[in-house]
């Protein structure tokens, strides 16, 4: 058994089999829902020749559900930035299935961030897990967008070039079309201003301030010096 952690939710691996356990009956309901209502299980992509998967539940309780086991590595800064145009792919596949281009969105996906996608590189396949609580809304594609980049500004890598080109990657693999980018400057400055105040209200004691404050200058640099190549990576090739 491999334990993958235990807050703050109990999440383990037994069997070729991830369990997932929960404090409540309603807070499992809710979460096996959303995943079940997914417009994505698999998806090939003919143009990468990668298959997209969505996190698939084997079995469910009053308290837990199980996945299978998802082969792969997790993505991270320290993976080569030619991965991050595989998660733009599966980003882009995912949005394509319900998206209205009249109106500009798409069911949404709610938290796509690094520490939710995997590369499978030998079998071909792009995985994620967890889902965050507003999967499933409806709404601007940019919203998926700024988590995605805000996540990566979340991490204490401060090679800031090295983020720019997986973030480059990254819309390589999406594409630019559908993005305007003054929708998405404004998401992702909202999105690093919402983990601040996200970690003020659930920490506890002064160190949470400390913490906030250096997680909210740590992302608002990076944004600062990424923001130009970001800009011209999107208006350059709309």
């Amino acid at each position: 058994m491999k334990v993958f952690q235990t807050n703050p939710r109990l999440v383990f691996l037994s069997d070729d089999k991830v369990y997932k356990f929960f404090n409540s009956q309603h807070e499992c309901d809710d979460e096996v829902k959303l995943i079940q209502s997914s417009p994505m299980v698999n998806f090939y992509d003919a143009e990468s020749g990668f298959t997209m998967r969505f996190v698939e539940i084997v079995e469910f309780g009053d308290f837990f559900y199980t996945m299978k086991a998802i082969k792969g590595e997790k993505l991270t800064l320290l993976c080569d930035p030619c991965a991050y145009k595989y998660a733009g792919i599966w980003l882009r596949c995912f949005h394509n299935l319900t998206y209205k281009d009249h109106i500009k969105t798409a069911c949404l996906f709610g938290d796509y961030s690094i520490d939710h996608i995997y590369i499978d590189n030998v079998n071909k396949v792009v995985s994620t897990i967890d889902p965050g609580i507003s999967f499933g809304n409806v709404g601007k594609v940019e919203i998926d967008l700024s988590r995605f980049i805000v996540s990566i500004f979340q991490t204490k890598s401060i090679n800031i070039s090295r983020m720019a080109q997986q973030i480059s990657e990254f819309f390589d693999g999406y594409g630019v079309k559908k993005i305007d980018f003054g929708i998405l400057t404004k998401l992702i400055s909202s999105r690093i201003s919402k983990n601040f105040e996200k970690r003020i209200k659930l920490g506890t004691g002064l160190r949470r301030f400390f913490s906030a404050y250096f997680w909210l200058v740590n992302s608002t640099i990076k944004y600062y010096f990424i923001n130009r190549s970001l800009k011209k990576k999107i208006k350059n090739e709309h």
